[in-house]
Formats: structure tokens, C-alpha cells, sequence
């Protein structure tokens, strides 16, 4: 099963938490998988590549102050993990089904509010399986051109340098490798080489956002940017590009997914409305 899996929260107390919290999330989903099935946890620590999960930035009403970012004792936030393969989905709804009492992140303690995977409760939460991802794409008529919302920052480590441009074939080598590493049926080779090669960057409306992890910065970019194909390719190649883009939604696209960034939705809505959607942007940083 695909999931994701979103916590509301209440701070307990008004406190502040750094802008970036990538590794303070990362650990504390380490940490409560860990409590639910140790084998599991140690599994994950120690995938040297792909890990199959990715977190989110803390999200809400966040005031910057400096270099940190305020919370307000009667304001909830909320963040979110996503699992590809089927051992931690079924931990996590474990999780869903008896959430915890409390979270620390830092030094500030939280209420957990609400534990939900249900896309009716919150607009970032959702299950899917790989083959209604695949069946979807199947049967919904091919498109040619789709937007993607780049909503936390997003980079791409090729050939040993960052690349801050939403490159389609970086996005496609990202999305196909997350989908070949745990989805039950592979995707035609022939594939690859033309979303690489055909695929162009059609409209974007693009900035760059740091994340300050403590020991290091990183630079990605954010926002919509619409990607597209000729018509002329085959409906195959099109219904392709779609199925990848919308795995981004659990999979997220580029580097360091698993500390907030990349974090990824295809639009439905038409660009006009890109960036006024009703979901909460991740965008704090």
C-alpha cells in the first residue's frame, strides 16, 4: 500500500522550533516506527540508496523570528510521512488506529491532535496502491502537458553537483527509480529514454528557498512549473509520464526526501489556479 499519513498538532506551550526541522522529523519517525516493529526501523536506517518514505516540513501558522520559527500554544500544524512499501504502511496505520499522546520535536512537546490517512480529513493525506496508480494512468485519456507543484525545496544531486532546475529528465530518473525500487511491476524500458528526451519544460513560476539543516544549507527551488510532451507520441509514452508524475505525491522527487524536501503534487486544477489551490503550501523555510 501507498500511503500518507498526516499529524495535526498542538504545541503545549508557545516555543520556537529552527525554520528547517528535516532532521528533528526524521529521527522522530525513526523513532516511532521503531516503537511499533524494531526489525523494521533497523531496515530502514540502513538502506544505503532509496529509502521508501519521505517526511514533510512542519506546516501551520509558523511567525519567523530570525532564525526561528514562533508557535502559538492555541494554533494546531501539521506534518506528514508517506510509505512506499507495504511493511511501514501497515505500521503506520497501526499509528492511525492508536496515535500517541505526545511529540517532541526539539524542545517543543506537542498534543497529537489527529492521525489520519483518509483523503477527506486532510488534503495532503491519501491511500492508493501501485496498481491504482498504474490503472489510473491506464485508463484516464492520455495527456500531453501536466503541472507539477514543487512545494518544499527540491534539488537534484547529477554528476556530483546540485542542479536547481526542474530538468525532466533528472524529475523522470528520480521518479523512475523510486517506482523500480518498490512497485510490483516494472515499467517498460523504452520508457525512460523518451520521457528523458522528450519531455520539455513548457511554464513555470519558480523560486529558490534555503533549508538551514545546522551543519549544512541547502538551496532547492519551489512552485508550479507545467512539463509536457508532443502529441504525436504514442499514447503508451503519455499515460507513462502521467502514472510517474502522479507517484510523486508519495514518492516526492529529487534530494533528500526523506529530510522534507522534494516534497511534490500533480495539479488538477489548470495553471491560473495553480497558486491559489486550498491546500496548504509547504513553504516555511
Amino acid at each position: 500500500m501507498l500511503l500518507s499519513t498526516v499529524f495535526v498538532l498542538r504545541p503545549l506551550a508557545e516555543g520556537t522550533l529552527p525554520l528547517t526541522q528535516g532532521n528533528a522529523i526524521h529521527a522522530w519517525f525513526l523513532h516511532l516506527v521503531r516503537q511499533q516493529d524494531s526489525q523494521l526501523a533497523d531496515w530502514l536506517h540502513s538502506q544505503e540508496q532509496r529509502k521508501p518514505f519521505t517526511t514533510s516540513p512542519l506546516q501551520g501558522h509558523l511567525t519567523r523570528q530570525g532564525t526561528s520559527a514562533l508557535l502559538r500554544a492555541d494554533h494546531t500544524y501539521w506534518l506528514r510521512v508517506t510509505s512506499l512499501v507495504a511493511d511501514l504502511s501497515a505500521c503506520l496505520l497501526s499509528v492511525e488506529a492508536a496515535p500517541p499522546p505526545k511529540v517532541r520535536l526539539f524542545d517543543v512537546e506537542f498534543e497529537v491532535c489527529a492521525v489520519t490517512s483518509q483523503s477527506q480529513e486532510h488534503p495532503w493525506a491519501q491511500r492508493s496502491t501501485y496498481e491504482q496508480v498504474y490503472t489510473r494512468a491506464v485508463e484516464r485519456s492520455p495527456a500531453s502537458q501536466h503541472t507539477l507543484d514543487f512545494v518544499s525545496p527540491t534539488v537534484f544531486r547529477s554528476q556530483g553537483r546540485n542542479q536547481l532546475m526542474p530538468v525532466p529528465r533528472l524529475i523522470f530518473a528520480s521518479l523512475w527509480d523510486s517506482w523500480h525500487a518498490f512497485a510490483p511491476m516494472p515499467l517498460p524500458p523504452a520508457l525512460l529514454p523518451v520521457l528523458s528526451t522528450e519531455v520539455d519544460v513548457l511554464r513555470y513560476e519558480l523560486k529558490t528557498q534555503m533549508y538551514d539543516f545546522g551543519n549544512y544549507r541547502q538551496v532547492g527551488f519551489v512552485g508550479p512549473c507545467t512539463v509536457g510532451m508532443p502529441q504525436r507520441q504514442s499514447a503508451d509514452a503519455l499515460r507513462g509520464m502521467q502514472l510517474l508524475l502522479e507517484s510523486a505525491f508519495f514518492a516526492g522527487v529529487g534530494y533528500k526526501t526523506t529530510m522534507g524536501m522534494g516534497q511534490t503534487r500533480r495539479l488538477e486544477r489548470p495553471w491560473t489556479t495553480a497558486r491559489t489551490a486550498a491546500c496548504s503550501k509547504l513553504s516555511l523555510a
